[in-house]
């Protein structure tokens, strides 16, 4: 029992410290973000990983660039397309989707 507890304290204390985003400017969140998911208890969902991974290309690098894989490698076919549908979205937006989708599968999943 004292395990989940100290669990709950955790996650309680990095809900916390996400709130306090609002002192933060977006890329700290962004960074702070990048490193708390790596703390997820449970792997997120295949659908999940990919909004991840689309919001943090756009974050770094901007619009998708290079040529769409092609049909036989399914994953790298996968991560272009989700990163393609965030063709036009900001730096500063995609970082806060990314940092606010962190947030909600740290409320679903917890951390470690």
């Amino acid at each position: 029992m004292g395990g989940c507890r100290a669990i709950e304290k955790n996650v309680k204390h990095h809900k916390r410290t996400l709130r306090k985003g609002n002192d933060m400017s977006i890329e700290e969140k962004f960074k702070q973000s990048e490193d708390t998911v790596k703390s997820l208890k449970k792997r997120p969902t295949n659908d999940e990983l990919l909004t991840l991974y689309a919001l943090f290309k756009q974050a770094t690098q901007g619009d998708v660039f290079g040529s769409r894989p092609s049909l036989i490698n399914v994953k790298a076919r996968a991560k272009w397309d989700a990163w393609k549908k965030l063709t036009g979205v900001q730096k500063d937006q995609a970082m806060e989707n990314y940092s606010s989708t962190v947030e909600e599968l740290v409320s679903r999943y917890g951390i470690n």
